[in-house]
């Protein structure tokens, strides 16, 4: 237990590049509350002396141009000016109560966290994701289909910040249109891999398709999709229905463990897992809500 970092619907929890702050250790948290009224899921970041967990401070992030109350009074492609703001509380309630008090910003569920690859700035350059809640109270307070998010920590002082929403699945006719509930990210030196997690509303053409993998570049600003989850043809092979969403989720680079430019392990969460060969009937309490993960190695893909 790290107490310290404080009590929330804890997604991740990332520690940025020891390039960023050489005498600081800075952590950022993810908020994965769902809330059905107010987006209510925070950017948390501990920093404290290298290599202290125990003894830091705890922020959360605030925009602070005046009008952005919501994340959806940030428009994509803009940046803001941001503050993290010191918490005193620590437990989970309390924490969200001293957020609202604070105006520290809420997002519709923020999944995943990463830094930018490389070594200086580029470990000051934060990327999150935020998956989106659809919900009618929401509507011009939190995303519905998701958004991926930049942080960039000024060079001395982690609690001053911009952001910018860099793609925004809400803009239906926008770069990121498909964007069907973004749940995990990797960033490389120059690239950001982002997974599917469908919530189950494809409202839209480009939003019908099973779970994508895309790759974001992060100097030309080209999204384009690299792989999808293809569960008609994972029905056939008898591991799980094609009408129950899977998710693509806990995407690493591998590349330089095992030695080979490009490759990635990721892993399937199988929503409806029905090869029981796979399963352990001592394992699952509740036999309709069966579950299963595959892992696999890709190979191949830019850095």
């Amino acid at each position: 237990m790290l107490p310290a970092l404080g009590q929330w619907s804890t997604e991740n929890a990332v520690v940025i590049g020891k390039d960023a702050y050489p005498s600081k250790t800075v952590v950022f948290i993810g908020d994965d509350t769902s809330d059905d009224t107010t987006p209510s899921g925070q950017l948390a970041m501990y920093v404290g002396n290298r290599g202290d967990l125990a003894g830091g401070k705890l922020y959360g992030l605030k925009v602070t141009q005046e009008g952005i109350n919501y994340e959806m009074n940030m428009q994509e492609g803009v940046t803001y000016p941001v503050e993290f703001v010191q918490y005193t509380e620590r437990t989970l309630n309390e924490l969200e109560q001293e957020s609202r008090a604070k105006g520290i910003m809420g997002f519709s569920r923020v999944e995943d966290i990463d830094y930018r690859k490389g070594s200086g700035a580029n470990n000051r350059e934060i990327y999150f994701t935020v998956t989106g809640r659809k919900k009618t109270a929401l509507t011009g307070k939190g995303s519905f289909y998701g958004r991926i998010y930049k942080v960039v920590l000024d060079a001395n002082d982690p609690t001053v910040a911009t952001i910018t929403c860099v793609l925004d699945g809400d803009n239906l006719t926008g770069v990121a249109k498909q964007f069907h509930s973004p749940d995990n990210i990797v960033v490389t030196k120059d690239f950001a891999y982002i997974q599917e997690d469908p919530n189950g509303y494809p409202d839209t053409a480009d939003k019908s398709h099973f779970a994508y993998l895309y790759q974001y570049n992060l100097n030309t600003k080209v999204l384009k999709v690299v792989l999808e989850c293809d569960q008609t043809n994972a029905e056939i092979a008898g591991l799980g229905s094609a009408s129950t969403e899977w998710e693509l989720t806990g995407m690493i680079d591998v590349s330089d463990i095992i030695g080979i430019e490009g490759s990635f392990l990721i892993c399937t969460q199988n929503h409806s897992w029905t090869n029981n060969a796979f399963s352990d009937p001592n394992a699952i309490t509740n036999p309709d809500s069966n579950r299963g993960s595959q892992l696999f190695l890709i190979k191949g893909l830019e850095r």
